[in-house]
């Protein structure tokens, strides 16, 4: 019996380690993939215009380190970035300085998980209007030919 249970305990012992070690290695992977993500200083990787909407932001990958803890699944912050009526309602349209999202990339809480260049894009969108796509105004095409 006692046998049995130090068995047991060595087991679990074991079990544990392998688990934690394996957390460590899952969060390693993503810690380097998160800075790989940030890593870039080149801020033309954008290819935004300049007006950016968010769904510019989405396909050029502006969100893509953001999104790894602010998505459907994994809503940290109660913010899907995934979401634009949940990012919309985190920034006044044209003023950056006055919209929570850029103040927390910028000098707040995710300062650290968050580049210059993720700032440029984010700044710019608030400036242009927060806006989720081009609106195209059919009645006027013919009068910017």
């Amino acid at each position: 019996m006692k046998f049995t249970l130090n068995l047991y305990i060595i087991f679990l012992s074991i079990f544990i380690f392998s688990y934690c070690n394996l957390k460590n290695e899952e969060n390693k992977e993503k810690e380097l993939l998160l800075q790989q993500l940030l890593n870039t200083n080149n801020c033309n990787t954008y290819n935004l215009s300049s007006m950016p909407t968010f769904t510019e932001l989405q396909n050029q990958g502006v969100f893509n380190s953001c999104i790894q803890c602010h998505n459907a699944l994994r809503l940290d912050g109660n913010l899907n970035l995934q979401d634009y009526e949940q990012t919309r309602s985190r920034v006044v349209p044209y003023n950056p300085q006055n919209s929570l999202l850029y103040q927390k990339i910028t000098t707040g809480t995710m300062k650290s998980y968050s580049n210059d260049c993720i700032n440029e894009a984010i700044r710019k969108w608030i400036e242009a209007g927060a806006e989720y796509q081009k609106q195209k105004i059919d009645y006027l095409e013919p009068y910017l030919k």
